[in-house]
């Protein structure tokens, strides 16, 4: 048995155990017009816009930027998958941590001062061409 298979038969009695909350009586109407028009404006709305559009760009550069890394960064399969264990794994990591900071400051402060944030990490990568390794 893989380990997969094993937590998948571990949670299933667990999963069984959460309750389902009853629905209120009327009709539920879930036509994204209908949502849009009872969420527009609202925080929410807000934050679902940056979670799709961040969703959105960062799915469309993923695969370039592996292509990038194998390419020409000269990134062999060993050294690909060990940066994606550990952005895997620091993620994982930093899950309480990014939860505390939210509580302390608020989410959406949090969310203002990461995502400013992400477009000064591809300059990380910027060097001037006296440090860059002659090919």
């Amino acid at each position: 048995m893989t380990f997969a298979m094993l937590a998948r038969l571990f949670s299933i009695p667990r999963i069984r155990a959460i309750r389902e909350h009853t629905l209120p009586k009327g009709r539920l109407s879930l036509h994204p017009a209908m949502l849009w028009r009872e969420m527009r404006g609202t925080q929410f709305s807000r934050f679902a816009i940056f979670t799709a559009a961040m969703s959105f760009f960062a799915g469309i550069a993923a695969p370039f930027y592996a292509v990038y890394m194998l390419r020409d960064l000269h990134f062999s399969y060993m050294q690909f998958m060990a940066t994606q264990a550990v952005v895997v794994l620091s993620q994982v990591g930093t899950l309480t941590l990014w939860g505390r900071l939210g509580d302390r400051f608020g989410n959406r402060f949090v969310l203002a001062v990461t995502g400013s944030l992400i477009p000064v990490a591809p300059c990380c990568g910027l060097r001037p061409p006296i440090l860059r390794p002659s090919s």
